[in-house]
């Protein structure tokens, strides 16, 4: 059996560094082709992200699909605190679809809440 993969990203190559989006070196679709003599099978997962590079959306091979969504980065009171630097990063939701099939398997849903802890220094 024999395996070949390919990796498709978000450059455009018909235009300069500056043109480009900011997800353009991040993975867009992920193929492996597995072949044996006439038969053959494609495996192909594919990604999107927001304009920080964080991941949205992940969607394997069986078409399970994984959904992100992420706090403001300038805070969501109770829920989130400021996010350094300004970029949003953390992790509001994670969804999971499962692939279509015969079986009811349920939507997964992980929510994330923050809390920020105050702290005091003490130098003696």
């Amino acid at each position: 059996m024999r395996k070949s993969e390919s990796n498709k990203i978000f450059a455009d190559v018909t235009k300069s560094f500056a043109e480009q989006v900011p997800q353009y070196q991040m993975p867009k679709e992920h193929t492996v082709i597995w072949k044996e003599g006439d038969n053959f099978r494609v495996e192909k997962s594919l990604s999107e992200y927001d304009e920080y590079c964080n991941i949205t959306l992940q969607q394997d091979f069986d078409e399970t699909k994984t959904i992100f969504t992420y706090y403001n980065a300038n805070r969501e009171a109770g829920a989130c605190p400021v996010a350094p630097h300004g970029f949003k990063q953390f992790i509001k939701e994670q969804t999971l679809y499962p692939s279509v099939s015969d079986l009811q398997t349920p939507i997964r849903k992980h929510c994330i809440n923050m809390t920020v802890i105050p702290s005091e220094i003490v130098i003696h």
